[in-house]
């Protein structure tokens, strides 16, 4: 997929660690994050984590500056980080499925067009390589409508992050799946 021109001269891209700083996307995120104790969980001012190398990632930006990021994961096996709080072995050794996550805008930008234009490019990424469901991660109570209008069915129970090395422990978390067009 090729860079994207999307309205006011913000652009639409997928980058990877071979060929784009992904520090500049941990700091984007961290700086936000709308967690309350982030300078404690993330003492070094980026937000990052294991599966960020193997993933790729999609930015917005304007003038080279970052407004909005996400990333994915396509895999067939339980590569992807959902396998690892929910038990997802009969659908992940059978289909190739794509993984959203860490889905974050700037302020200046969280109106629904840029959140729906990237959450369309990384479906349709998803559907360029063979995905045939897409799951997406978020925190409870935060965002699930938005998910559910635009077809992802939401899990009914949550989870939660038991690592007590994770950022993210014991915050409450749903998932939504999506059947992608073939």
């Amino acid at each position: 997929m090729k860079k994207k021109k999307l309205q006011d001269g913000f652009f639409i891209e997928h980058v990877s660690n071979e060929n784009y700083d992904l520090s500049k996307i941990y700091r984007f995120r961290y700086e936000n994050y709308t967690l309350t104790n982030k300078e404690s969980l993330f003492p070094d001012g980026m937000v990052c984590d294991d599966y960020d190398k193997k993933g790729i990632h999609f930015i917005i930006t304007k003038d080279d500056k970052i407004y909005g990021s996400a990333r994915g994961m396509v895999s067939n096996s339980s590569q992807l980080e959902i396998a690892k709080y929910l038990n997802m072995v009969l659908l992940l050794d059978n289909f190739v499925c794509c993984e959203v996550s860490k889905l974050i805008l700037a302020k200046q930008i969280r109106n629904g067009f840029y959140s729906l234009e990237l959450f369309r490019y990384l479906l349709d990424y998803g559907n360029g390589v063979g995905a045939q469901f897409a799951f997406i991660f978020f925190r409870k109570g935060v965002l699930e409508e938005y998910y559910r209008r635009h077809g992802f069915t939401i899990s009914r129970k949550t989870f939660i992050y038991e690592n007590k090395q994770n950022p993210f422990y014991g915050l409450e978390h749903k998932f939504g799946i999506m059947q992608l067009k073939q």
